[in-house]
């Protein structure tokens, strides 16, 4: 009875809390209506298809070992047509080599379900499916087969042997209309609370499917779920097989349709949250001519399914075969691996997303679930996927040396300690603690910290007693402790602009920051604005006493106070728990820069960081090595560079290629105004001994004589030209003028005779 009432304390620990993803699952609230059975070996689990207790509600399998059906006949279990209603724990354990048949076209594991829970199996080597040659519709699934308010959730399809070789793809035969998943073949809701409708969760699939087509019938097959309807759910789910489609030479075309899914077949008012399909999807076809697949959905019957932070690594695959996208985050990526998953910002923050610290792992390079990483002793640190723990031991009293594993007598105490791994002392804390797979109420241990001298936690001491609901092999989750930690300017500071601080490569006014182990290590540096320069650190600590959390403990004299950047290893003395940083700006040493000869005829303007100089002294920070300069002159003059770098040297005794000031760019001169524009940049790190703090430039400009010497060209080559051509002119008309007068006296003259006599005629 004690086992009983704790399977009932821990599944509504488990769910009610939230330790997994799944949802609260109720049962009946005469809790001597429960019936487990814990399954040892393979004839006991034959035996439970003919229990009168299969169809209820309050039926409890636990699996208590691996259980290997090689060679084993399952066909006579699955002659009747039972619903099973109850809970499958697979309680980490595995079910390698089925050969699943059917008298009813129900095939799987489990043929068909309604509000069951499926949970913590794993099934690996090889899986056959004998179908029987009808025409009737046939619904297959590796676990279910049908499933109507169904919950499956942290099941692992490994495609291994035992021994850990690969095995041969799952293959099927298609003669008639068909629903397969490799998971569950149809699932469907038929209860409109969220709590009870069917969710597929936190399931990892490794197998290849091969589907052969006889004939040309109705078909839907999903890499997880053949057909996905009426408010169910997939979520946190990921496929590694392939999928490959092929079809023989008697087909017959009666113009059916096929649908194909990396994760579901056909989806139906469901919801597919943050699911990956890594597999490839081979089509090898003549005949098919209505088949649609696609890499994430076959086929979307209807736009009220919620889509979210699906993804795929195929190129040539669309995320939905037939049907419409509706949602941006759901497409094509270069690689589905830990980083990946990982990288919460990938995901629908609705749902809780893989969870590397409790439920996922990476293992020989594979994605996977921690629940089936075993040990084999009687403290099991599968949830220790970082390397935390340096030990785990079983002690019988606080002198006892401590063991791996431990036979006590019941009613003795226990205490089971673990130790860190030097490197995360300090950084972590006791989450959960596991027995058999299942949160441990709390009621039954209580813990006590390891100290370490600097007071840094470095393990635990957890105290127990040993009875039949404590019995077991146990596990840990470790939290990572997070700092929030605050790094700002001082308040003058920010008034007044003098400067910020950065994490990376951006200045501001604040930064928090969390601390975990993972980010232990940040580099802080202050950098000042204008004429501003950094000066110096404060460094306060929140006082743990401080029930306002208000940072009050000030220690004035850390090292590199000085510094502007600071490489903090949090954890590590002077930043081993919750501060704040204030950094402070000095003005002290800015360096005032004055243009002797700014009113110069030659020169229109002078800036000095784009400020344009009027008399005043412009101040900039000692420190700056971009200070930037720039001269207009007036039309037709220009600047004597080589000479005004020369004088600049000379004043403060340096070489030029000492002296940090350099031209910019090339001189650009405007063709309508004749206006020149120089730059220059110039480094205040480089220039010494200036006295008084004051940085006196004179630019030497000159009269372009070039523009000059163009005038008197013209003057001396074309101005005697001209005059030539005009005394040529002149002479010309002058004679033409004379030589025309006489000529016309002359004709006058004879006119006058010819009249003349003309008249005494």
């Amino acid at each position: 009875m004690k086992k009983i009432i704790f399977s009932i304390l821990a599944i509504v620990l488990l769910f009610g809390v939230g330790i997994t993803t799944s949802d609260f699952i109720s049962f009946a609230e005469d809790e001597s209506q429960e019936q487990v059975i814990n399954v040892y070996d393979t004839d006991e689990f034959i035996s439970i298809f003919s229990n009168e207790m299969y169809e209820s509600e309050n039926l409890i399998i636990k699996l208590k070992e691996d259980l290997d059906f090689s060679g084993i006949d399952l066909s006579d279990i699955y002659k009747s047509n039972k619903v099973f209603k109850g809970q499958f724990d697979g309680n980490g354990h595995i079910i390698s080599n089925l050969t699943l048949t059917s008298q009813n076209n129900y095939y799987g594991l489990i043929p068909r379900a309604n509000g069951a829970v499926i949970k913590d199996l794993k099934v690996c080597g090889n899986i056959n499916f004998q179908l029987q040659e009808n025409n009737q519709q046939k619904y297959i699934g590796v676990l279910v087969g049908q499933g109507e308010n169904v919950k499956i959730y942290n099941c692992e399809f490994d495609n291994v042997s035992l021994d850990g070789q690969n095995v041969d793809n799952i293959n099927l035969n298609i003669t008639s209309n068909i629903v397969f998943g490799g998971i569950i073949g149809s699932v469907k809701s038929s209860i409109s609370s969220s709590t009870q409708q069917s969710i597929i969760s936190d399931c990892v699939f490794y197998y290849d499917l091969n589907f052969n087509f006889k004939y040309d019938t109705l078909a839907y097959l999903g890499g997880l779920v053949g057909e996905l309807q009426a408010g169910s759910k997939i979520k946190n789910c990921l496929n590694f097989g392939d999928i490959t489609i092929n079809e023989e030479n008697s087909l017959v075309s009666v113009y059916n349709s096929q649908f194909v899914g990396g994760i579901i077949g056909d989806a139906v008012s469901a919801n597919c949250v943050n699911n990956c399909f890594a597999g490839i999807i081979t089509i090898n076809i003549n005949v098919l001519s209505n088949l649609s697949f696609g890499a994430i959905i076959g086929n979307l019957s209807n736009t009220n399914s919620y889509l979210s932070s699906c993804y795929w690594t195929q190129s040539d695959l669309a995320g939905i075969g037939q049907g419409e996208n509706v949602n941006d985050n759901f497409k094509l990526v270069n690689a589905i691996n830990s980083e990946f998953l990982t990288n919460y910002n990938n995901f629908d923050i609705i749902e809780l997303s893989f969870d590397f610290d409790t439920i996922w792992c990476l293992r020989n390079s594979k994605i996977c679930l921690q629940r089936f990483q075993s040990f084999n002793y009687s403290i099991n640190k599968i949830l220790d996927n970082a390397g935390i723990l340096k030990s785990a031991i079983i002690k019988t009293s606080e002198d006892d040396e401590g063991q791996l594993n431990s036979t006590v007598n019941y009613g003795a105490p226990l205490i089971i300690r673990i130790e860190y791994n030097d490197q995360y002392i300090g950084y972590y804390t006791l989450g959960t603690i596991y027995l058999q797979g299942e949160s441990l109420n709390k009621s039954y241990y209580s813990y006590q910290p390891i100290l370490d001298e600097k007071n840094n936690v470095k393990g635990y001491d957890i105290y127990l007693t040993v009875n039949d609901v404590t019995d077991g092999t146990y596990s840990f989750s470790l939290v990572a402790s997070s700092y929030k930690c605050l790094v700002k300017i001082s308040d003058e500071a920010k008034l007044n602009s003098q400067g910020g601080v950065s994490a990376g490569s951006n200045y501001i006014e604040s930064l928090n920051i969390d601390f975990t182990y993972q980010t232990r290590t940040q580099v802080i540096s202050a950098q000042g604005n204008g004429i501003y320069t950094f000066s110096y650190w404060e460094l306060y600590y929140k006082a743990e006493d401080d029930a306002e959390g208000e940072y009050t403990i000030l220690n004035e004299d850390f090292e590199d106070a000085n510094s502007s950047s600071l490489s903090i290893s949090f954890g590590v003395s002077p930043y081993n728990r919750e501060f704040m940083l204030i950094a402070y700006f000095s003005s002290e040493n800015a360096i005032l820069v004055d243009f002797t000869n700014y009113q110069n005829e030659g020169i229109k303007s002078i800036s000095l960081n784009d400020k344009v100089y009027e008399g005043q002294s412009i101040a900039v920070s000692n420190t700056d090595t971009t200070v930037r300069i720039k001269l207009i002159t007036n039309s037709y003059y220009l600047l004597n560079v080589e000479l005004f770098l020369q004088s600049v040297a000379d004043l403060y005794g340096q070489n030029i290629e000492d002296l940090g000031i350099v031209q910019t760019s090339d001189p650009i001169t405007d063709e309508l105004t004749h206006e020149t524009t120089y730059n220059f940049r110039l480094n205040m790190n480089t220039i010494k001994n200036i006295e008084d703090n004051l940085l006196s430039i004179s630019f030497v400009v000159e009269k372009d004589n070039t523009q000059y010497n163009q005038k008197m060209l013209f003057v001396y080559i074309f101005v005697p030209i001209g005059v030539a051509i005009v005394l040529g002119v002149g002479i010309y008309l002058i004679i033409k003028f004379t030589r025309g007068g006489k000529k016309s006296s002359a004709r006058k003259e004879k006119k006058k005779e010819d009249n003349y006599k003309d008249f005494y005629i």
